[in-house]
């Protein structure tokens, strides 16, 4: 997905706030539905994102989709609406973020956590428990083996950084090692 535009952000601000607490996670899992099923054909984005196609047809095809895909009313009313306004070329930062204002709302961080190794179970918890701790807040951490590394982790967070790499820990060795 593109950087979030203030468009974006806004159109994620209304709909976030028209969301009633309870149905927040289901209208997140409708937006990424939807967004699957009008990007995953490149026939059906191209339509939608070109200029040359009016803002009718964008919406009777919105509509071909919405009536074959079940949605809460909010969702589908809000889909019309992006087409309305020829705003569904921004669906997809709308959808990153209203993911992030519902991760603030949660207060949750997500994140990537790179390893030598695959890590097993227990020492992800640890990890996730150790992020927890300093960030005060709950990971959510996709875990991914990266060859590169010679061993230890790198773990990105939200706007926090951790490298506990052994080539990070052999590069600061070195700098004591060496001094000023």
């Amino acid at each position: 997905m593109k950087a979030k535009s203030e468009v974006a952000n806004r159109y994620a601000k209304a709909l976030f706030s028209l969301a009633h607490n309870g149905k927040r996670e289901a209208v997140l899992e409708d937006l990424r539905r939807i967004f699957q099923v009008l990007t995953s054909n490149i026939q059906t984005r191209e339509l939608i994102e070109s200029p040359i196609i009016t803002c009718a047809e964008k919406a009777l095809i919105v509509e071909k989709f919405l009536n074959s895909t079940k949605l809460l009313e909010e969702v589908a009313n809000f889909v019309r609406l992006l087409a309305k306004k020829n705003r569904l070329d921004v669906l997809g930062q709308i959808l990153s973020a209203f993911e992030s204002i519902s991760d603030d709302s949660n207060n949750v961080l997500r994140g990537m956590v790179r390893s030598a190794r695959p890590l097993k179970e227990p020492d992800q918890e640890q990890i996730k428990k150790a992020i927890a701790k300093v960030t005060n807040k709950q990971p959510i951490l996709e875990f991914e083996e990266d060859k590169d590394l010679i061993g230890g982790i790198v773990a990105n967070v939200g706007s926090y950084a951790f490298d506990g790499s052994i080539k990070t820990q052999l590069r600061k060795l070195k700098e004591n090692l060496m001094g000023p």
